[in-house]
């Protein structure tokens, strides 16, 4: 699924929006409770994860997937990062696993 997300900001949003990398070589401490999501480090430094990183990401791509962060940020945050923890649970079921994120170039 993360191969997946990568190829899709990458393929929807301007060219040099994101740079993506597997988090086992992140340029950053990442907390021991963030190791299995979605991380999103802004240009100011701050990190983002679950939700947060999802909505940053969907933010900077085009329509489509902005009206649907309108439409995930009307639920609260605290049911949008439920359905989050749901899915990443699932996802090795659904989509199977890698050992690691391949990055697209």
């Amino acid at each position: 699924m993360c191969t997946g997300f990568v190829s899709l900001a990458k393929r929807f949003s301007k060219p040099r929006t994101f740079d993506f990398c597997p988090l086992q070589n992140a340029d950053f401490e990442i907390p021991t409770h963030l190791n299995n999501t979605v991380i999103v480090k802004t240009t100011d430094g701050k990190i983002l994860a679950y939700t947060e990183a999802i909505s940053l990401v969907l933010d900077n791509m085009f329509l489509p997937f902005r009206i649907v962060n309108i439409l995930l940020k009307i639920s609260p945050k605290s049911i949008r990062n439920k359905g989050y923890i749901f899915i990443a649970k699932n996802r090795y079921q659904w989509f199977g696993k890698n050992e690691t994120c391949q990055v697209i170039k």
